[in-house]
């Protein structure tokens, strides 16, 4: 058996947010989101918010890139 700091980081990451993601899923928001009933002006604003999450977290690639630890994690694709 492995101790849970030996497992991948993509389980450890799945684990770990299985229940927030359990609840962020039923939600009333993700709920019109998934039946396709969201107001197009809401789902403007979610790809505009979704857009400055993704930046951010692809912004600092060329660190992680050269980072001696975390270039072990990195994936372009």
């Amino acid at each position: 058996m492995l101790y849970p700091e030996m497992l991948p980081l993509s389980i450890q990451l799945r684990e770990g947010t299985r229940e927030m993601h359990r609840m962020a899923e039923n939600t009333a928001f993700m709920r019109q989101f998934f039946a396709a009933r969201m107001p197009i002006t809401t789902y403007r604003l979610f790809l505009v918010q979704l857009h400055r999450i993704y930046s951010a977290l692809e912004s600092p690639a060329a660190l992680i890139q050269s980072h001696s630890v975390l270039r072990n994690i990195y994936d372009p694709a």
